[in-house]
């Protein structure tokens, strides 16, 4: 696979969104269905959909992984949701070990770039993200005036918005979001733990912050 070059001083040079692709195509790792990070995630999501006060709502998840996430928030009731995901290791594992919810959900495999102009105004009412964003390349950020577009109530997002990763590009989401609306209405730092990087969570609605 095609390697994005580093200079000689050590500086990170960009790679470009074919080879960005390439990579989250063919790395994967899953996650083990114990793994505290894993349920400590998708109860936060739990909690910040309830802040935005949504009934039954349509949940879009953008990078959805295994399914765990979504299948956490079936397992509460939610029944419409959606999911966006690159890797087709991740897929298919989410089709051998969910086959309840992905018979039910949406699931795209395919970058994301590739999904958001089959949805319509406000399709969804929550999209959310779990340290994905922070892999979009400079050259998509597009996409997240797309996030917006498609968002009736609001977003919950937790991402990386420091790392120095080859494969990530630091934003400010906030500046991002609000800049197309949206008001922020929770912030919420996520230390680090078991040599993963802090995140930070936020919840962006429509509606006039509380």
């Amino acid at each position: 696979m095609d390697q994005p070059a580093v200079s000689l001083f050590g500086q990170k040079l960009q790679p470009s969104l074919e080879q960005l692709h390439r990579y989250w195509i063919e790395n994967y790792r899953q996650p083990g269905t114990g793994d505290a990070a894993v349920r400590n995630s998708a109860m936060m999501l739990e909690r910040m959909i309830d802040k935005l006060g949504c009934h039954d709502p349509y949940v879009l998840e953008i990078g959805c992984a295994a399914g765990h996430n979504l299948q956490h928030l079936q397992a509460l009731g939610m029944h419409r949701l959606s999911g966006i995901e690159i890797n087709p290791d991740a897929v298919a594992r989410l089709q051998q070990d969910l086959p309840e919810l992905f018979a039910e959900a949406r699931i795209y495999n395919l970058p994301v770039e590739d999904v958001m102009g089959l949805f319509g105004d406000g399709e969804f009412d929550v999209v959310c993200s779990v340290n994905v964003l922070s892999h979009i390349h400079p050259d998509s950020e597009w996409v997240f005036s797309e996030l917006a577009r498609v968002a009736t109530s609001g977003l919950v997002l937790v991402e990386d918005e420091h790392s120095r990763s080859m494969w990530d590009f630091p934003r400010n989401y906030r500046r991002i979001f609000e800049g197309f609306g949206m008001a922020q209405l929770h912030e919420e730092a996520c230390p680090a733990k078991d040599g993963a990087a802090e995140s930070m969570l936020r919840v962006f609605s429509r509606q006039v912050a509380r």
